[in-house]
């Protein structure tokens, strides 16, 4: 698992420390949408770097790291 952001609360005495905390880089997906130019690739695998809200945040064919919806990928590797 690797630390992605960690926050400190202070009410009064008592400080609280909540940490987030994920895998990142294991899980691997296929898209099975078409191809789309610098975007996806249809049956390319990429590998997910965080799991934002449900959805997936992976590095696409632009080079650059964008959330899609889960349901347009088949999951290859856990």
């Amino acid at each position: 698992m690797s630390e992605i952001a960690a926050k400190e609360y202070t009410h009064g005495n008592n400080t609280v420390k909540v940490t987030l905390k994920v895998k990142i880089g294991k899980m691997k997906i296929k898209w099975k949408g078409k191809t789309e130019f610098l975007m996806l690739t249809n049956g390319k695998e990429y590998t997910v770097i965080s799991i934002e809200r449900g959805w997936y945040r992976i590095i696409d064919d632009s080079g650059e790291d964008y959330l899609y919806p889960p349901e347009m990928f088949d999951v290859t590797e856990k």
